[in-house]
Formats: C-alpha cells, structure tokens, sequence
C-alpha cells in the first residue's frame, strides 16, 4: 500500500474523521423528526389534510464540520502539489508561496497555470494531473474547491431541507398509499415552508399542504415526514443532497490519491 509523507496523510485521516462526524450529525438530526405533521378535516369537502406544523432548524455544526473536512481534503491536495514542487530542489524563495494544487475554472486555465502553481515538476506529473481533469465542469474536484473558499473566506455553507422531494412515513390505515415510503416531489405540492438556511425560522407556514385522504380515511396521528438534507455546491446556487454529494468528493478524493500517490 502507497503511503503519503506522515503530515499529508494525518489530512486525509483528518478529513475521513470528520465526514464520521458529519454523517452521525445528520443522521442524528433526521433521527429526531425535525418536522412535524397535523391533520385537519376540510370543511367543504370532508377530506382528512395533513400539513407540516413546524420544521426545527437544521444544527450550525453540520455545516462547520462538512467546512472542516472540506478544508482538510483540499489543503492535503495543495500540500500534496508543494512537496512534489520541493522534491525538484529548484524551487526559489519567491516561489513557494504560489504553489498549490491546480485545481482552475477551464481546462485552457490549467494548460495555463499548471506551471506557475506549480514550477519545475516534471512533465509525467503534469500529465498525472491533468489526467485527473481538475476544472469547472469536468470533476467534483472544482465544487470541492469552490465549497471549501465559501466555507473558509465567507459564510458557512448552505445546508438545508431538499427541495427536490420529502418522504412521507407510517402511511399506517391510509388505504390511498399504495406503499409505506411515498415520495412526494415538492414541486407537485407546493411546500413553500420547508426550504430553510441555518439559522432561519424553525416554523413552516401556516397550512403548508402535503397530502389528502378520501372522504372515508379517519385521521392518522402516526404520519411522519423526513426529507433529505441539501448542500450548495456553488455560488450559482447548484444544490445537491448532502449524502450524496460528499459520496461525489469523496470519490474524486480517492481517484486522486490513486494517481498521486505514486508520484509522491
């Protein structure tokens, strides 16, 4: 097994522990049911509604620990970038504090750049590298960066409710529900209240509407709704679900370390 030096891989280990964190966080979060359900009878029509009473605020920590693993995993690239600029030994004393791990917004920037952010390597590394297609569009690399600057120069990162669906849970004597788990996409249903940003208000709307049963369906006290939590990704406003976007970073992390390792 391929090693990094002992202070590049302690990032590595670092940001794994605190993705550890990350997901038990969340999982505890989700666990406590944020969100609570009351029904009601629709006076003209009889039917039992059932609506999302209040939503309890999503946990400041979830965004600084995702910050923290963020910043781990791409200061590990820029240190992993300075110790292969430092092993070529022509490195100038002006020089070192421009390296860092060229990761750039379009792959005509790398051809550009690759050189000055990191001089004198050789040209299998830059290869190596570039074979890992580090700019805008063409690898989560470029969001992990671009995650990593809103968290560490301007605001904590945006975590908040999915918009794209909410699962609605224990459909228990609801004869319309075909399943247990139904996913209702929120666009359909219009759920105005559920999208929060830490720090904003844990009351939904008023009379936010989920779903209806027939006339016939006595009320169920034991609805309950979880939904998925959201990332933004960019400063375009690119929301991913949370889970699911770390898995991507992750994942462009490991495919990293499998090609730089071996310069290392």
């Amino acid at each position: 097994m391929i090693l990094f030096p002992p202070p590049i891989e302690a990032k590595f280990t670092r940001a794994q522990e605190f993705i550890i964190e990350l997901a038990a966080a969340e999982a505890e979060y989700r666990a406590s049911r944020p969100i609570s359900v009351g029904h009601r009878i629709d006076p003209i029509n009889g039917r039992v509604e059932y609506f999302i009473e209040s939503v309890q605020p999503i946990p400041d920590q979830l965004p600084v620990v995702l910050g923290d693993a963020l910043n781990q995993l791409v200061s590990s690239l820029d240190h992993v970038a300075t110790h292969l600029v430092e092993r070529t030994g022509h490195v100038s004393a002006s020089r070192p504090k421009r390296v860092q791990f060229p990761i750039v917004g379009s792959e005509q920037d790398f051809d550009r750049k690759v050189t000055l952010m990191m001089p004198d390597v050789p040209a299998s590394t830059i290869s190596a590298i570039r074979s890992l297609t580090p700019w805008k569009g063409a690898s989560d690399l470029w969001t992990l960066k671009e995650a990593n600057n809103e968290s560490k120069h301007r605001n904590l990162l945006h975590v908040e409710h999915g918009k794209a669906g909410l699962d609605v849970l224990s459909l228990r004597g609801i004869r319309e529900a075909t399943a247990r788990h139904l996913r209702i996409p929120l666009d359909q249903v219009q759920l105005p209240g559920l999208s929060f940003f830490t720090g904003a208000a844990a009351v939904a709307e008023a009379g936010t509407w989920i779903f209806s049963t027939s006339v016939d369906e006595p009320p169920d006290d034991g609805v309950q709704c979880d939904c998925w939590l959201a990332v933004e990704v960019s400063r375009a406003g690119t929301r991913v679900e949370l889970a699911t976007q770390v898995k991507r970073w992750l994942a462009a992390m490991n495919r990293a370390v499998r090609v730089l390792a071996p310069l290392v």
